[in-house]
Formats: structure tokens, sequence, C-alpha cells
């Protein structure tokens, strides 16, 4: 058994609103799986994942809009995309607090520049919720829906093929990191 899939057992809808705060996909996933397994309810499972992911963010908001990026500077991932959600934060304005959640790997920068730039809490909180529903839905429907077709299709595949996936995604995943090196290098 998975450690998530352990303790969102083990602590239900708190521990889908605690790991959404500090996680993301993964929850709403895993919550989807267990309410399609009727360890769950489905609507609570969404709910519970759209309450934790916005108080997530509100949480940096706050923090940027109070204390600014001192608490941030030590990481540099968060330092590399800070300035690209400067530019999203400037070019869209509040939009961007309302699609924060979809854009992996930006969200915490989007909520600190939003914080940063002094949008008012009152529409980051507003949009940004609204936001968290949809992102909550759709990847705790997707789990639902789809979850157990892909595990039973996953676990009927032979055992050299399990470790091929693995491989290909991370060979997939580095060849494109490479490319993009290799752009930015010629330009």
């Amino acid at each position: 058994m998975g450690t998530l899939e352990h303790y969102v057992r083990a602590y239900g809808y708190a521990g889908i609103v605690l790991f959404a705060m500090v996680g993301g996909e993964e929850v709403a996933l895993m919550g989807g799986v267990l309410a399609r397994e009727g360890y769950l309810s489905l609507p609570a499972v969404i709910a519970s994942a759209a309450l934790g992911g916005s108080l997530g963010d509100q949480a940096y908001f706050h923090f940027a809009r109070f204390c600014g990026l001192r608490l941030f500077q030590r990481s540099s991932k968060f330092m590399r995309a800070y300035p690209k959600a400067q530019v999203l934060v400037e070019k869209y304005g509040p939009a961007v607090a309302f699609v924060s959640r979809f854009v992996t790997g930006m969200r915490i920068a989007i909520s600190t520049a939003c914080g940063v730039g002094g949008m008012r809490p009152v529409v980051f909180g507003f949009l940004n919720f609204i936001g968290a529903v949809l992102w909550s839905s759709f990847y705790t429907v997707l789990a639902y829906r789809f979850g157990r077709t892909i595990w039973e299709n996953l676990v009927s595949l032979p055992g050299y093929l399990l470790w091929l996936i693995p491989l290909l995604l991370a060979g997939g995943i580095l060849g494109y990191r490479w490319l993009r090196r290799s752009a930015r290098a010629a330009s």
C-alpha cells in the first residue's frame, strides 16, 4: 500500500485537505480512486481537494503579501519560476489566480507573485477557489472514471513492460529537456 493511499484511507477527508495543501494532483487522483472503490464519497473528495488546494495557495499568497520573497529565496526552483509567474500576473492580471492550479510547476510562484504584486485578497481568494474547484473536479473525476481501468491494464502487462514504461517516460523527459536546453543555447 502506498504511503499517500494509507494516509488518505486512515485520515479520510481531513487527509485529503492536508495533502492537497502541500501536494497536488496526486491526492485528487488517489481520492478519486478511493471514491470509485467505495471508501470515500466523490463529491466530498472534490470538495476536500478544492478546499485544501485553495488553502495552500492562500497561505503562499498571504506569506508573500506580508513577507515578500524572503521566505522563498532559498529555493532555486522557485526563483527560476518566479520571474515567469511575474510576467503572467502582469500580462493577465487576476485571471492567473483562476488558472494557477492548472499551471504545473508554477502554482506556488503564481500565488506568490499575486501576493507580492498587491492583488486584492478577496479577488485572489475567490478566483483561486473557483479554479481549485474545477481542478479538483477534473482530476478526481478522471481518476474515478479511469483509475481502475488503467490500474487493471497495468497489472495485466508482462513484467518487462512495467519496467519499460517508466524508462520510456524518463527518456522522453530527458530528451525534451535536452532539446529545450539546446534551443536556449542556440538563441
